[in-house]
């Protein structure tokens, strides 16, 4: 519907690096960031990143892009060539910014037992 979509739009629109940032530090957002990968995300990346059929999130490695809002984006819109469905229609905006959140903070973890790296790589976020 073409209500939804612009509403969607507006909300992409309001997230920023500082916005995905401060979420990436926010316990209670972090806590509901990390109960939504868990309802939603092990399949493909397992319950602690280190990728399955999705890719490895712990290590120093990006795919799409490089930053919070490309994570964001990439959750958001969905990577359906790889099986990765677009979660901004099923997910409300404020558990999209907390995955995303929580997502980041996963990075350079380096959980043993990973996925090869995949994309590009990238610079540990700074929490």
């Amino acid at each position: 519907d073409t209500q939804r979509k612009a509403t969607e739009e507006r909300e992409a629109a309001a997230v920023n690096e500082g916005a995905l940032a401060a979420a990436a530090s926010n316990q209670a957002t972090l806590s509901v960031g990390r109960d939504v990968f868990a309802r939603n995300c092990i399949s493909g990346h397992t319950e602690d990143g280190r990728g399955l059929v999705g890719p490895n999130l712990t290590d120093d490695f990006q795919i799409h892009g490089a930053s919070r809002v490309d994570l964001y984006t990439t959750i958001r819109k969905g990577v359906v060539e790889k099986g990765m469905i677009a979660w901004g229609p099923v997910l409300q905006p404020d558990e999209l910014i907390a995955v995303a959140g929580f997502v980041s903070t996963l990075r350079h973890s380096n959980v043993a037992g990973g996925k090869a790296a995949e994309g590009a790589k990238v610079e540990p976020f700074v929490h």
